[in-house]
């Protein structure tokens, strides 16, 4: 039963993933739109504890990205296979959507979250929704841009003030543009 519910997250991830690359919807220019895939590196947050991401767990993530002259929206899907900071979690997967300014080089935006957590024992369910602030770099390298970020998870803005240099999380994207 196990493997049949594994299976059905990752038909649901591959069918999520082909529906963000064929967004025609939003009937973008060419060139104003990239898909990428990235690596994010997980922290125990001392303040949000609903995520049981231990320190230095690994998610894998896929997004499409719509882009303006200033910024662009990401909808992106994370999905965490193997999580430290609860033995009897079995992954995490974590819808999301982002806003990203843009100048130059520099990036930073807020997003929208929100993770299923499988657990073994517990049973699963859906965190409350969640929100995260980004900064980073994005330097482009012909067709592909290269992005480098930094996040932070929170659950309520009256939070911020508890910030601790140990909640950060580290990503890294690779996007193709179109």
């Amino acid at each position: 039963m196990r493997m049949m519910k594994k299976h059905a997250i990752l038909t649901a991830f591959l069918l999520t993933t082909l529906a963000l690359l064929s967004v025609p919807a939003f009937a973008l220019d060419k060139g104003s739109s990239a898909i990428g895939a990235g690596l994010r590196m997980h922290s125990e947050n001392s303040e949000f504890t609903e995520l049981p991401y231990g320190d230095d767990d690994l998610s894998y993530l896929l997004a499409w990205e719509g882009h303006e002259d200033d910024g662009y929206w990401q909808i992106a899907v994370d999905y965490a296979p193997d999580v430290s900071g609860n033995k009897t979690t079995d992954y995490i997967l974590t819808p999301q959507m982002n806003l990203i300014w843009k100048d130059r080089m520099f990036i930073g935006g807020i997003g929208g979250l929100q993770s299923y957590v499988h657990d073994s024992d517990a049973g699963s369910d859906w965190t409350d929704f969640y929100w995260q602030l980004t900064l980073g770099l994005r330097l482009p390298v012909g067709a592909f841009d290269l992005a480098v970020q930094t996040y932070y998870d929170f659950d309520q803005c009256s939070n911020l003030d508890k910030f601790e240099g140990d909640d950060l999380e580290y990503g890294a994207w690779r996007c193709y543009k179109f």
